[in-house]
């Protein structure tokens, strides 16, 4: 019984509808309703599209990655990339993120090697043609040391604190920084990994200058990506990890 209501609470707690923005009607945006507001960004990469399905901040592919099973299974609902080509998705001087003193990430990925010596970039904002995408970035989500998630900001860093992750599996992580109280936190599968304090404002500046890089010498897939305009409480990562895809 007490699962049948936890049933009937989280659906009435998700919001699973068509955006009314003038696009492709398919163009729908699956975020808990208490977060639509803040969301900024939003790419589910249903029926294969690197559009952003909340506004105008559409993506390029670079090298052909390729469209891919979604974390529900769904055809062609995820993008897979490789580091050989490299393939990756971007944008060029997102001015979506300009100015923003909160923010959070969040993305699904499934990573395929175990590779100790490379970082490999999930989502980070810099010069996309930079052939080490570990420096000169403002931000950036990847994975590093035996498959490890970690969340940049310039000097500073906060990492998954769990055992070596498997390959080939989905897992949900969501980034976090706030510039005024200078706080950075990494969330995986619901659970804060890490969190970091009293940064020194001198390296950690609003996330202004560069592109977005998705999937830049990544080895997996990545599905779900949203950006939002304001640091996400425990209970709003909890609340993205149980929502279902958007992509049929």
């Amino acid at each position: 019984m007490k699962y049948f209501f936890l049933t009937i609470i989280l659906l009435l707690a998700f919001s699973c509808k068509k955006e009314d923005n003038g696009t492709d009607p398919t163009n729908k945006v699956c975020i808990p309703a208490s977060l639509e507001d803040n969301l900024i960004a939003y790419y589910p990469f249903s029926n294969s599209s690197i559009e952003d399905f909340k506004s105008s901040n559409d993506l390029t592919n670079e090298n052909n990655a390729e469209p891919t099973e979604g974390r529900e299974g769904g055809e062609n609902c995820a993008y897979k990339f490789s580091d050989t080509s490299p393939n990756y998705l971007y944008m060029t001087s997102p001015n979506f993120l300009n100015g923003l003193r909160k923010y959070s990430i969040s993305l699904w990925y499934k990573h395929t090697i175990n590779n100790q010596g490379q970082y490999e970039v999930l989502v980070a904002r810099g010069d996309k043609d930079n052939k080490t995408p570990a420096t000169n970035r403002v931000m950036s989500l990847g994975v590093y040391d035996i498959n490890k998630v970690t969340f940049f900001n310039n000097m500073h860093s906060v990492w998954d604190n769990s055992d070596q992750n498997s390959l080939n599996q989905w897992y949900h992580v969501v980034a976090t920084c706030d510039f005024d109280i200078k706080t950075m936190s990494l969330y995986q599968n619901g659970k804060l990994m890490d969190t970091q304090t009293s940064i020194t404002q001198e390296v950690i500046n609003p996330v202004n200058g560069g592109d977005i890089i998705i999937g830049k010498y990544f080895n997996g897939s990545i599905d779900d990506i949203a950006f939002f305009n304001k640091v996400l409480s425990q209970d709003e990562v909890l609340e993205l990890y149980s929502i279902e895809s958007c992509c049929d």
